[in-house]
C-alpha cells in the first residue's frame, strides 16, 4: 500500500514540476525558427527523469502532463495526437536506451556517459514524435527544421535542469561542510 501511495504522490509531483517548468520555459526561452518550439524546453528533464525512475509506468502520467501542456497551443485533436505519440514513444525509447547502456533500475552507479546517451535518445525521440505529430496535424509544419529545433530545445532543457540540480546539491554539500 505504501508503494502505491508513493507512486501516486510522486506522479502528482512530476505533473506539477512539468507544468511549472513549462511556464518557466515560456517565460525565459525564446521560440526557435518554428512557432511553438522553444530553444530551451525545461520540461524535457521531467520526461527523462520520469522515464528513468518509473519506467513504462510513466506513460499515463506523461500523457496527462503532455495533454495539459499541448492543449494551450494546439487544437484538442492536435494536443491529443501529440500527447499520445510523445507519451508512448519517449518512455519506450528511454527504457530501451537505459537497458542498452546498462543503467540499473535504481539508477545506482549511473555515469555521465550513460546519462548523456539516454538524454540524447530522449531528446531525439521527443523531437521526432513531436514533429511527426505536427506533420500529421498540419501541412504548414517544416519537419526537419522543427525536428532540429525541438531536439536542441529538449537536449538543452534536460541538461540545464541537470546542472541546476547538480549546483544545488554541490552548494548543499558545501553548506553542510562549512556550517
Amino acid at each position: 500500500m505504501q508503494n502505491i501511495a508513493y507512486k501516486i504522490g510522486f506522479s502528482f509531483f512530476l505533473i506539477a514540476l512539468y507544468l511549472i517548468l513549462t511556464r518557466v520555459s515560456h517565460f525565459v526561452a525564446p521560440h526557435g525558427p518554428i512557432t511553438g518550439v522553444s530553444w530551451l524546453w525545461l520540461p524535457a528533464f521531467v520526461r527523462l527523469f520520469g522515464s528513468l525512475v518509473m519506467g513504462l509506468w510513466f506513460i499515463p502520467i506523461l500523457f496527462i502532463m503532455s495533454l495539459i501542456s499541448y492543449a494551450e497551443d494546439n487544437s484538442f485533436q492536435g494536443a491529443l495526437l501529440l500527447s499520445l505519440l510523445v507519451s508512448i514513444i519517449v518512455p519506450c525509447a528511454v527504457e530501451i536506451a537505459r537497458r542498452a547502456v546498462g543503467i540499473r533500475k535504481d539508477l545506482a552507479g549511473i555515469t555521465a556517459r550513460q546519462l548523456l546517451s539516454v538524454s540524447i535518445v530522449c531528446a531525439a525521440a521527443s523531437s521526432i514524435t513531436y514533429s511527426a505529430g505536427h506533420m500529421a496535424e498540419s501541412t504548414e509544419w517544416y519537419f526537419y527544421k522543427g525536428m532540429a529545433s525541438a531536439f536542441i530545445g529538449n537536449f538543452l532543457g534536460q541538461w540545464c535542469v541537470i546542472y541546476v540540480l547538480k549546483a544545488f546539491f554541490f552548494a548543499q554539500g558545501m553548506v553542510r561542510t562549512y556550517f
